[in-house]
């Protein structure tokens, strides 16, 4: 797969009148031996130091995109390193997702995939269903995550943030931390308005006659 994503500075993207999807806060990486367990502590130093450069309370983050959904060490590692990150609340506040439940692997394009995904989050302030979870939904009882059976808007006080977790084989962990633009109150109701989403409802009394109304669109 392939994907790709402009980045620039917030400040400037505003002065210019860009449409800004998402505002990366924080970033950070660290790297474990091939094992699960220092898979895990790499996951849990990336989180934590990428929340901790975006000066962001975990309560505020309402999404992680995971990197390895599903039964795999990699997704156990993933799952134990976040819920250390993140601590036992036992409040389920923070929905668990993945891209790849719905499109694959896209293998080198998977990062960026999941940030493009991140983005539309908290910029469309809609939490996706995942249709397909084989794995744990935390790691303890006690944990912040649930995995959300159906799509439904985002509803927040504050500002929407959301997580994407990355990890790999050799043992490297990533984590970016987005938040949603800050938007004036005319210019989320005008943008609500321009995306859409649209209801055009076009009926027939046969096959033949809706195709007539589709192709007249």
């Amino acid at each position: 797969g392939s994907a790709a994503v402009v980045l620039k500075r917030s400040d400037d993207a505003e002065r210019d009148g860009d449409r800004v999807y998402a505002v990366i806060e924080g970033c950070a990486s660290a790297q474990s031996k091939q094992d699960s367990d220092g898979l895990a502590d790499a996951v849990h130093e990336a989180a934590a130091a990428a929340i901790a450069e975006a000066e962001a309370d975990t309560s505020s983050i309402g999404y992680i995109e995971l990197s390895s959904p599903g039964q795999s060490a990699l997704a156990e590692a993933e799952l134990l390193g976040l819920s250390a990150a993140y601590g036992d609340t036992g409040e389920n506040h923070c929905a668990l997702g993945s891209i790849k439940t719905h499109i694959g692997e896209t293998f080198a394009a998977s990062g960026l995939a999941g940030l493009v995904r991140a983005a539309l989050c908290v910029s469309q302030r809609y939490i996706p269903a995942t249709p397909v979870w084989n794995g744990r939904a935390s790691a303890s009882s006690a944990s912040p995550f649930y995995v959300p059976a159906e799509s439904r808007p985002w509803f927040s006080e504050g500002i929407r943030r959301a997580s994407v977790s990355g990890v790999g084989p050799d043992g490297a962990a990533f984590n970016v931390i987005v938040a949603e633009p800050s938007r004036s109150p005319a210019a989320n109701v005008a943008e609500t308005a321009a995306s859409g989403p649209y209801v055009i409802p076009v009926a027939g009394a046969d096959i033949d006659e809706l195709e007539r109304g589709l192709n007249q669109l």
